[in-house]
């Protein structure tokens, strides 16, 4: 038997030892989950945030959006990176941002987000328009614009175009090899460092270079003198007695033909390019405008430039020209010049700002019964929003702000809310969002209305006077005649007074009490027939006055990341609307408003 027993004890003991290890890691060492720490924003910078280094994380998350409301965005970076810079963030918005460390390890759960920092990136600035000037043969010079770090020199030879990048210490150049009689146009314009400055200013004048010809000379003709034909003198024939005379011929003069001067031809003056445009520019919406100039007679094609276009374009012998494509709220400035065999023109500029872009994520905001609030977000180069709906007829002009409170609603009644912004140039299109007002509840209205009913109405507790007769199931009192016949006693009003004295005990109900009543006759206790209500209401009465009057008050809070809303309850206190909502992530919370004049309302409760 022993030996059975022993046989027993062993085979139980290897079973255990067999199954040691499975026990060891299903039941002995179970799974512990910790939470990482959470992270710590250590700066925030213009576009550049950084942030404290979490143990086991190998990763972090980052969230961001505007201050004003808007859309959440998010980025995750690797481990052991602390710092990320935004590429995508609007310029002269304000943002908040959060960072959460992460990992993959299922025994480290996600940290929670970081407290909000702002980071705000501010506009660029416009580096100043340079003003070029020619001083002498092909030299240029002009004035330090601040903030450039460097120039850039363009010279225009007959469509032929050479750039020349200097450093900001220059403030003149030469041109050398420049052609004597032939024109050049020469502009410059700032660049900057395009973390306080734009990148590119905005081109200087065309300034137009022309050396001069070398002096030649020009042989003036003179005169060749004219030979003045001699008169010969005529021979007188003498005559001779001796002789007979003989005529001798006589020698007619000639004339000596007279040089001619020849006139030296006039020079021809040698065709110049055609005069330079006359250019404007219309037709502006926030992505495009349309370049329109004068004809120019001599000129037989024409040539653009500015915005995108970075080189000389030659739009053929129309006079007008769209530009699409550009972005919103921005300024350009275009160039247009005539050509012909003879050369180029001398450049007009134009200057235009496209209109704003629609503002940013319209949100309807603190819906209550008869209020709504529109957020927004800013967009480039506006200078005041303006806001139509609600109880608005027209437009509206409220100013360089985010958001805007319409009042004097409707309840339970959807409006459509629109919002637009206004810059030098006109409007943008709109951006509209639709809302409702919250309902009323029924609950709250019939309990202060019962109670205004039964305080104004003392003379109604005449009729309970006798139905608190039948009240009393006292069937002596009928037996009692003599009470009845006695019309003055019925009338006055202790009977009603005696019936809380009879109704602990019997014995007052006999011929004596009517005596006392009368005595004590008291017609002010019928004005505390209130009473009987309160013992109805055990609570006290509480007056909303003690709040200060008119009580407007309003909380709101938010779901958890990743989670919805579900509305529960609506109730309303003393006048005073409360929501109660419940997440899906298990979290809720309240929402209470209210805009009613509580100090005239007596009700019970808690205000």
């Amino acid at each position: 038997m022993k030996v059975i027993v022993s046989l027993l004890v062993s085979f139980l003991l290897a079973f255990l030892f067999a199954s040691l290890p499975f026990a060891q890691d299903h039941i002995i060492n179970p799974v512990v989950t910790i939470r990482l720490s959470q992270p710590t924003i250590l700066s925030a910078v213009n576009d550049t945030i950084s942030w404290s280094s979490v143990q086991h994380a190998e990763s972090y998350r980052i969230r961001w959006r505007p201050s004003s409301g808007g859309r959440r965005n998010y980025k995750t970076v690797s481990a052991p990176t602390t710092s990320y810079r935004f590429t995508q963030l609007s310029r002269g918005i304000e943002y908040q941002v959060q960072v959460q460390a992460r990992s993959s390890n299922s025994r480290h759960r996600a940290s929670a987000y970081s407290q909000a920092e702002t980071i705000h990136i501010p506009e660029l600035k416009t580096l100043a328009k340079p003003d070029l000037r020619h001083i002498s043969g092909g030299t240029v010079a002009w004035d330090k614009v601040n903030g450039a770090i460097s120039y850039l020199l363009h010279l225009n030879d007959r469509g032929d175009i050479s750039l020349k990048r200097l450093p900001e210490s220059r403030e003149q150049h030469t041109f050398p090899n420049l052609l004597p009689g032939r024109a050049y146009e020469i502009r410059i314009l700032a660049m900057g460092d395009r973390v306080n400055y734009k990148r590119f200013g905005p081109w200087s004048d065309v300034v137009e270079v022309r050396l001069a010809l070398p002096p030649t000379y020009t042989p003036v003709p003179t005169d060749t003198p004219t030979s003045t034909p001699t008169d010969t003198p005529t021979s007188t024939l003498t005559d001779t007695p001796t002789s007979t005379p003989t005529d001798t011929p006589t020698n007619t003069p000639t004339d000596t033909p007279t040089n001619t001067p020849t006139d030296t031809p006039t020079p021809t003056n040698t065709p110049a390019p055609p005069s330079a445009p006359n250019l404007r520019l219309s037709n502006i919406t926030d992505n495009s405008f349309r370049m329109q100039w004068d004809q120019v007679t001599e000129a037989d094609r024409y040539e653009i430039q500015g915005g995108f276009i970075r080189r000389w374009h030659d739009v053929g012998r129309g006079t007008s020209h769209r530009i699409s494509g550009l972005d919103a709220g921005t300024t350009y400035t275009m160039q247009v010049r005539a050509k012909n065999v003879h050369g180029v023109s001398p450049a007009a500029a134009a200057s235009a700002l496209t209109l704003p872009a629609a503002p940013r994520s319209p949100s309807a905001n603190m819906i209550t019964l008869d209020s709504i609030v529109l957020n927004w977000g800013k967009v480039k180069s506006a200078v005041s929003y303006e806001v139509n709906g609600g109880s608005l007829s027209n437009w509206l002009d409220v100013g360089d702000v985010a958001s805007y409170h319409f009042t004097g609603l409707n309840q339970s009644q959807t409006y459509s809310l629109q919002v637009r912004a206004r810059n030098a140039s006109g409007v943008s299109a709109s951006a509209s969002v639709s809302a409702t007002t919250l309902t009323p509840t029924d609950t709250p209205t019939p309990t202060p209305t019962n109670t205004a009913t039964h305080t104004p109405t003392p003379t109604a507790t005449n009729t309970p006077t006798p139905t608190d007769t039948p009240i009393s199931t006292d069937t002596p009192v009928p037996t009692a005649t003599p009470l009845p016949t006695d019309t003055p006693v019925p009338t006055d009003t202790p009977v009603p007074t005696e019936i809380p004295k009879p109704d602990p005990p019997d014995p007052p109900k006999k011929t004596d009490p009517p005596d006392p009543p009368k005595k004590t006759d008291p017609p002010p206790p019928k004005k505390t027939d209130p009473p009987p209500p309160k013992k109805t209401d055990p609570p006290p009465t509480v007056s909303c006055s003690k709040h200060g009057g008119p009580w407007v008050q309003s909380w709101l809070a938010s779901c958890s990341e990743d989670s919805t809303v579900q509305h529960v309850i609506v109730r309303e206190t003393c006048r005073v609307q409360l929501q109660h909502y419940k997440c899906t992530d298990g979290s809720s919370y309240n929402e209470r408003t209210s805009s009613v004049e509580c100090s005239s309302v007596q009700t019970t409760g808690e205000c």
